[in-house]
């Protein structure tokens, strides 16, 4: 099993992640999962897009050279070392905030790691079911509920 950590495709047993990692230690990542079919990466676009919008949220420095384009290729060199590119694929990419610091961090450069991983799951043919769980419904934030009512309460003036 092959990690990809950093532009560094690597045996994951020496990818070097210790508990020290802020991931680990305070949640402090941000992480996405994505589809790869030998046509591609699905709507890679969007989980670029989503992902660097997460990262600006919280702040961590984003390289420059963090481009789709690198994003995509650093995706497809751990596809290839995992010799995946015929099959379908599970690819989960973690970016966390470098370590150091104890509640604040020490710096907002990022680590990033890519696992890839065969998913036999969608190439199955069986029939699935799909359910929607409405007992609780999620808000997107507080923020977004203040607005919507800010904008009734307009309205009906």
């Amino acid at each position: 099993m092959f990690l990809n950590k950093n532009g560094e495709v690597t045996p994951l047993d020496l990818a070097g992640i210790t508990s020290e990692n802020r991931a680990f230690k305070y949640g402090d990542a941000v992480f996405d999962t994505l589809k790869y079919t030998p046509e591609g990466i699905e709507f890679i676009e969007d989980h670029y897009f989503r992902l660097m919008s997460s990262l600006r949220m919280l702040r961590m420095k984003i390289p420059m050279d963090f481009t789709l384009s690198f994003y995509e290729e650093e995706i497809l060199k751990l596809i290839e070392a995992h010799k995946l590119e015929e099959q379908v694929a599970r690819i989960r990419v973690t970016v966390s905030r470098k370590g150091g610091g104890l509640y604040t961090p020490n710096t907002n450069e990022i680590d990033y790691f890519i696992e890839a991983k065969p998913l036999s799951l969608l190439n199955n043919t069986e029939n699935y079911t799909i359910e929607l769980f409405k007992d609780y419904p999620i808000h997107q934030n507080i923020l977004f509920l203040k607005i919507i009512d800010h904008q009734w309460k307009m309205n009906k003036q």
